[in-house]
């Protein structure tokens, strides 16, 4: 199993007598990754603001979606940071 921070290297090569690991690149589309979270956080957002009632107020609902969209956001997105 791998720690968090390590890099994948794929695959090995032989250079000469010894061998070597090439780093893998990895592309991501942060668009599509983030489109899902926001999807997964308005679904889960709108459960819970139904949870205990069948016509939660406008206020409601808006808070309980905020508070569901920001932590899948959250979850997939790295906040602060310059590396």
């Amino acid at each position: 199993m791998r720690r968090r921070n390590e890099r994948l290297l794929l695959p090995l090569t032989l250079d000469g007598a010894e061998m070597t690991a090439k780093k893998a690149k990895l592309k991501m589309n942060a668009w599509q990754i983030v489109t899902r979270a926001v999807e997964e956080g308005v679904n889960y957002g709108y459960a819970r603001a139904h949870k205990h009632t069948d016509k939660p107020t406008e206020e409601h609902l808006k808070e309980e979606l905020e508070n569901a969209v920001m932590s899948a956001i959250s979850d997939v997105v790295i906040w602060g940071r310059d590396d």
